[in-house]
């Protein structure tokens, strides 16, 4: 469980959710750029993975082939919790975006790296691990000695990191307009945001829009696990694009942000221009890849509307109708004529 693919000497990563879509990626790309790489598993999980859930074991058993190392800790328990946080130098979140609950207990994350100390760069003592009090104490006897070469040989910390899980668009230019259930979703990653700016915690937030692997083989339609064989629902006109990104190259980037001081504090947009596609386009690459020419069901931001209120489970519905872009990294599609113009100047002024 111990054995790591290659080291760099890079900072040891703590991927929470790395077993589900995005995390599995998350820890591949640590793994590949040589990172020390733990992934948190809740006990209970795991032990159903065995004894259930085979493709979870599976999934398991081949993170640790890999070189990671599985650390049982949960979320709701603090001591574990905190307890991981301290193996690691930065911490990245990948838990699932289908309701508030996981999204919500990332607040529980950043209290835990406070208190674990080791995720916040500081010299003040009072939140230094352990081996940073120790080595403050040396720089500050090297001082009061001028041994200057003992100071600096020993730094007290270094880069450090929190990601929480986000990897859609940029959140608090998106609350505006959404639909429920994304709005509270949205809200959520908001309060996240919030939170970790006002501990201080070094932080990227990555807005890399719509997942490949999700909306890609459904040809933009969340309601259907494949690609339509006669007809195709297109949600929104040509005039409203979305931007598709790979998981593995959203995962790339990330390992790569959370090394480089530029992104520090910063919103990381994962947006590849020739990615920027309206859903009637996608279906069209499709007739053309496939040489399947397919009747199109259109959607107006109208009709989505009220499909949204309507539906028993609108997660997917709402979610889509959030992401549709109309300029700026969190601008939703148009609800109405009067939506639009409103959300359209609001576009131009960022």
């Amino acid at each position: 469980m111990t054995k790591t693919k290659k080291s760099n000497n890079g900072s040891t990563i703590l991927v929470i959710g790395g077993t589900g879509i995005i995390g599995r990626h998350i820890v591949a790309a640590s793994l590949d750029a040589g990172h020390p790489t733990l992934v948190l598993v809740r006990p209970t999980a795991a032990s159903a993975a065995v004894d259930v859930d085979s493709d979870k074991a599976k999934l398991l058993a081949s993170l640790v082939a890999s070189g990671a190392t599985i650390v049982y800790g949960d979320m709701n328990d603090r001591e574990s919790l905190v307890a991981a946080i301290r193996q690691a130098d930065v911490v990245i979140s990948a838990v699932g975006h289908r309701g508030t609950v996981e999204l919500d207990g990332q607040l529980k994350v950043v209290e835990a790296i406070k208190e674990a100390g080791n995720v916040k760069g500081s010299s003040n003592l009072s939140v230094l691990t352990e081996t940073g009090a120790k080595q403050a104490e040396k720089c500050r006897d090297a001082l009061a000695n001028m041994k200057f070469d003992v100071c600096f040989s020993s730094p007290i910390s270094r880069a450090k990191r929190f990601v929480p899980s986000e990897y859609g668009c940029d959140v608090e230019q998106a609350e505006e307009g959404t639909l429920e259930p994304a709005r509270s979703i949205i809200a959520a990653k908001v309060r996240v945001r919030e939170a970790v700016r006002a501990a201080g915690i070094p932080y990227t937030f990555v807005c890399s829009y719509w997942a490949h692997g999700f909306m890609l083989p459904r040809l933009g339609d969340p309601l259907v696990d494949r690609p339509p064989a006669t007809v195709a629902t297109v949600y929104g006109d040509d005039t409203q694009r979305a931007i598709f990104v790979d998981e593995k190259d959203m995962s790339a980037v990330a390992i790569k942000a959370v090394e480089d001081e530029r992104a520090a504090n910063k919103i990381l947009y994962v947006r590849p221009p020739a990615n920027k596609l309206s859903l009637g386009q996608l279906v069209r690459l499709w007739e053309k890849k496939s040489g399947n020419t397919l009747q199109k069901r259109y959607v107006s931001d109208l009709q989505l509307a009220n499909q949204v209120q309507e539906a028993p489970f609108t997660g997917e519905l709402s979610a889509g109708d959030g992401a549709l872009d109309a300029g700026a990294p969190g601008c939703a599609s148009r609800r109405s004529t009067r939506t639009s113009e409103r959300r359209r100047r609001s576009c131009t002024r960022r």
